[in-house]
């Protein structure tokens, strides 16, 4: 209940959030990108762009995720543009938290026939829990993705000994899925693979990676060439660091606490003697796929820009083998010891020194911003890039700029017109709100032809002396 309680206060604060102008203050990194993504998609524009030419935008994320979240917001958009798009675009992720736990919720309560309170709470704690947090209500493709995943892990693990075939259908079609949301979310995938492996269900790993390796290929190439540039651009341009794993495996582990607890009798002991076939092949799914997926999520946690989003695909693992654990036998000590420490997470979330439960000052300092920047002339520009949305901003370029801009720019790329920098220096922009640390220079170009105008929150306004217009 009050990891339930805890996702509606956080839905409800993104809701208010994205009310107060100019609308786009932000539930994870970057999730701006995002926004102008699914703007492009509403409209039936280009989404995978050229981050060289202008505007300096891309999507790095996979087609479902665009095509899924424009489709739902299409009958809105036209009502306020863009505007729309962060505040139903979160309602659309908060409901992908509602289907994922339901389908677990369907999942265990066959695993725990007549507990289903229990099942019920392990399915509301992995999706609402601490370590899924605030990604549930951001306009992002994980929770999505990860409910895909978790439906693939269902299907899969509850018929393919009566009805392979229907397994077999359910598994690749969730599997793909979480895959075309996210291209990273393939360590279910590997988990189950391993497990068909182990029973020596060969045909059917065989028939899984054949339908997958078909249906990746085709995307492929009707994806066209610009949605293959992104995508395997993506792919090879990442940048890893040990430093940035190591930061993120502890509060990882810290939010999956009370699951780890829970699964770990299930892990090391034998199914108890009243446990159903579909326990012990929980169990066992958990056994071979924790570890190699523990490896992989601390792999991809090194990435530069991630987060503990990547050890996602642990929370089904877990929670199978959670309720494995509880499979023929009560266990009311460990329940109530893995409630204990729920309520200590939860409670520090809400107590302030657990993270943040309250967007108000986001939204307030942005909304400082930008009625600083709503009265500069257009163009105009801002480095806080949540000010630079198309629908803010209609006779601007849009330079909400792709997160490897910066990269680029470093390995020595050349950008349409010179970039932002170039922008500024041919006297396109009439306004600029810049961070103030940044001093005289932005993007490799001096700031001398314009004035200070003013600060407001950390940035400095700039604006181009009128008899310098073009």
């Amino acid at each position: 209940m009050l990891s339930a309680g805890l996702f509606l206060q956080r839905a409800a604060a993104a809701y208010a959030a994205a009310a107060v102008a100019p609308g786009t203050s932000v539930t994870s990194g970057y999730e701006e990108e995002s926004f102008f993504a699914v703007w492009r998609a509403v409209r039936g524009e280009p989404v995978y762009l050229d981050p060289l030419q202008r505007p300096f935008a891309s999507a790095y994320f996979n087609w479902a995720f665009y095509g899924s979240y424009s489709l739902a917001m299409r009958p809105w958009a036209p009502l306020a543009d863009g505007a729309v798009i962060p505040r139903f675009g979160r309602l659309v992720t908060a409901a992908g938290a509602v289907a994922g736990a339901a389908v677990l919720a369907a999942l265990l309560g066959r695993l725990l026939p007549g507990r289903r309170g229990l099942a019920s709470a392990l399915a509301v704690f992995a999706f609402a829990g601490p370590l899924v947090g605030w990604w549930a209500h951001t306009v992002r493709p994980d929770v999505w993705a990860l409910a895909a995943e978790s439906a693939a892990l269902a299907g899969g693990l509850y018929w393919f000994r009566s009805r392979p075939l229907l397994a077999l259908a359910c598994a690749a079609g969730g599997f793909y899925t979480a895959w075309a949301f996210k291209p990273t979310y393939f360590l279910g995938l590997g988990a189950f693979l391993l497990f068909l492996l182990v029973q020596r269900r060969f045909r059917f790993a065989a028939g899984l990676l054949g339908i997958l390796a078909a249906a990746v290929a085709l995307t492929l190439l009707a994806g066209g060439p610009g949605y293959r540039s992104v995508l395997f651009g993506t792919a090879v341009t990442n940048r890893f660091y040990l430093a940035s794993g190591l930061d993120q495996f502890p509060v990882a582990m810290l939010k999956l606490a009370p699951l780890l607890l829970l699964a770990a009798p299930g892990l090391v002991r034998p199914p108890p003697a009243g446990a159903n076939f579909l326990a012990g092949d929980a169990l066992r799914l958990a056994r071979v796929g924790l570890l190699p997926a523990a490896g992989l999520a601390f792999a991809g946690s090194c990435k530069m820009g991630a987060t503990t989003n990547y050890y996602f695909s642990l929370i089904p693992l877990l929670t199978l083998a959670a309720a494995g654990t509880f499979a023929g036998r009560p266990r009311p000590v460990l329940a109530i010891a893995a409630l204990a420490g729920i309520c200590a997470l939860q409670a520090g979330l809400l107590a302030g020194v657990a993270g943040r439960i309250d967007l108000g000052p986001q939204a307030a300092q942005l909304a400082q911003r930008w009625s600083q920047f709503r009265q500069l002339p257009e163009p105009r520009f801002s480095s806080d890039l949540r000010l630079n949305l198309p629908w803010l901003n209609p006779r601007s370029t849009p330079a909400v700029l792709a997160f490897n801009y910066s990269l680029d720019r470093a390995a020595g790329k050349t950008f349409a017109d010179g970039g932002v920098g170039g922008l500024i220096a041919s006297g396109y922009f009439a306004g600029l709100l810049l961070e103030t640390k940044a001093g005289a220079v932005y993007d490799g170009t001096s700031l001398a032809g314009f004035r200070r105008a003013g600060e407001v929150e950390g940035y400095t306004v700039f604006l181009r002396p009128p008899a310098t217009n073009p």
